[in-house]
């Protein structure tokens, strides 16, 4: 429905824009990205990494093929499955815009953009 309306009424084309990402999913996987676990998870190193959508099918993979205590350890107890379907998602958003990568706000939307403008990021 989403991409046949942007395709249909024009409204914008997505895909000229920065895609920000937020919540655990793009979190996670920005923390995997950088050898981080639940247990050692640093929001200031999150805040402003990008994650591309090849780390997205990686990660996807990676994951799904984990023991449940395994991957328990990487995303946290309780999100082990939660992180897959969230992988699924953010991966079919990103082809329906048309992006091939994100910005991870950690701080959230609002904050994350101001927070961008402070470092120099325009978002």
């Amino acid at each position: 429905l989403m991409k046949s309306t942007l395709a249909t009424e024009q409204l914008f084309s997505p895909s000229e824009y920065p895609l920000c990402a937020t919540s655990g999913t793009p979190t996670t996987v920005a923390a995997l990205k950088m050898g981080m676990t639940y247990a050692t998870y640093d929001p200031q190193k999150i805040h402003l990494a990008r994650v591309t959508l090849n780390d997205i099918l990686y990660y996807h993979d990676y994951l799904l093929h984990l023991s449940h205590e395994k991957r328990s350890l990487l995303v946290g107890c309780g999100r082990e499955d939660l992180v897959i379907t969230g992988l699924e998602i953010y991966l079919e958003l990103m082809k329906i815009l048309g992006h091939n990568e994100c910005i991870v706000l950690d701080e959230g939307l609002r904050e994350g953009v101001v927070l961008g403008h402070l470092r120099g990021v325009v978002l």
